[in-house]
């Protein structure tokens, strides 16, 4: 991962800086030929010293410049992860808000499912109530008769015992008046 955050030029910087310590190295090399133009064990020592320092400094320089290179590329990788770990972060919140607005488009849809049914019972309840209304019609009509005319006065029917030969028709014909009186 770290390799897409390094920089593509950091080859040529390191080249560029080497480049200027060769220069550097040359130089030195040139001044100490100069000090000493007949050679010799000195000269020897000093181009050995030259040449130690040289390395020494350009295996630091380059060191320091590719670590510096790897630590800027591995806090842009991190930055990234960050990044991407935020937008996962923002992703969910918006999955969880829209998991919640959908619960509770359900839970109002269910709503007004349990209300369509009420209404829906409200009106059978009606309907059958309608429906036994009209079977009953005619037994509650009679029943009405019957309480009007239960409200008038109709005396009392009673049946004696017949003794003796029987009765006579007079007898009954009262009885019969006495009932409408």
């Amino acid at each position: 991962m770290i390799e897409r955050y390094r920089n593509p030029h950091e080859d040529s910087v390191v080249r560029s800086t080497l480049d200027d310590l060769r220069r550097e190295y040359r130089r030195l090399d040139e001044g100490s030929r100069l000090a000493s133009p007949f050679g010799g064990s000195r000269l020897a020592l000093r181009e050995a010293e030259n040449a130690r320092t040289f390395l020494d400094r350009a295996a630091s320089v380059s060191g320091q410049l590719r670590q510096r290179g790897f630590d800027t590329a591995a806090q842009l990788g991190q930055a990234a992860a960050g990044q991407l770990l935020a937008a996962g972060d923002r992703a969910l919140g918006l999955g969880q808000a829209t998991q919640g607005l959908g619960l509770g488009q359900a839970e109002a849809l269910a709503g007004v499912g349990q209300q369509h049914r009420a209404l829906d019972q409200a009106r059978l309840d009606l309907r059958y109530g309608d429906f036994i209304d009209e079977l009953n019609y005619p037994l509650s009509a009679l029943s009405i008769r019957q309480s009007a005319v239960g409200q008038t006065p109709m005396g009392q029917v009673t049946r004696s015992p017949v003794t003796g030969g029987g009765r006579s028709p007079v007898s009954d014909i009262a009885t019969i008046a006495s009932l409408f009186i």
